[in-house]
């Protein structure tokens, strides 16, 4: 799933979203509903007024809610895993005052049952992640890779060599690579996100990590600030010539 239409608008705009004026956000916004099928934008933007704020000043959609849709909701993965769904998080911020957009706890169990039971275990829902003992985040870390071997192979291929990993069609086919990538989609929109974020940095001397288009995960290191830019830049380049 491309974004051809948000990739040349950031292109010709430029910057980040953060830096965006309202009327350029607005460009970028009917970009990507051209671009996502289903309706992300509208379902963040209906739920957004009724919904409460975490502790953490995030707005926590549910994967498992019933008005959303299947459309909708692997747009909303693949929006929200990657760099320009701060497109929609600034908006948000900008309109609502909510610091973020993500999907929460709800309906996670069903996608990585292992994970869930692990981070049960040690109670670790709701701690800092940066809290968390090494072995509790190594045991969560395991957890994830039982559920979603594919995806953390991606993983560890891009952070052991500090670059991006891009995975296309094998000769098992479409199907199994398209599981692959929901996979990837799922681990960087959902709670799971967290713990492998806190992971690369301890692991990998304070290595950033994230996801681009559908099928790559790209890694770094640097401060925060330089690495949203290169993590932006690199999703418009990757939008424009899709490689996969």
């Amino acid at each position: 799933m491309t974004m051809p239409k948000t990739a040349q608008v950031a292109k010709e705009l430029g910057r980040t979203p953060l830096e965006w004026t309202d009327a350029e956000m607005t460009r970028a916004l009917d970009a990507l509903r051209d671009d996502l099928p289903g309706d992300p934008i509208g379902y963040v933007m209906n739920a957004v007024p009724t919904s409460a704020r975490c502790d953490c000043g995030a707005v926590h959609l549910s994967v498992d809610a019933p008005d959303l849709d299947c459309e909708t909701r692997g747009s909303l993965h693949r929006l929200l895993a990657t760099p320009f769904g701060d497109i929609v998080r600034e908006h948000v911020r900008r309109q609502f005052g909510f610091g973020n957009v993500r999907f929460g706890w709800s309906g996670i169990k069903a996608l990585a049952p292992t994970f869930v039971r692990v981070v049960d275990i040690y109670d670790a829902r709701t701690t800092r992640v940066s809290e968390l003992s090494d072995v509790t985040l190594g045991n969560i870390i395991e957890a994830i890779r039982k559920d979603m071997p594919g995806m953390m192979a991606m993983y560890d291929e891009s952070l052991g060599e500090l670059s991006v990993h891009a995975v296309s069609p094998g000769s098992d086919g479409q199907r199994e690579w398209k599981v692959l990538i929901d996979q990837v989609m799922t681990a960087f929109s959902t709670p799971l996100h967290k713990y492998l974020d806190e992971y690369a940095k301890r692991t990998y001397d304070g290595a950033h990590v994230g996801v681009v288009n559908c099928c790559i995960i790209m890694s770094d290191v640097g401060d925060s600030t330089a690495w949203q830019r290169r993590w932006f830049a690199t999703q418009v380049d990757q939008q424009l010539t899709p490689d996969c």
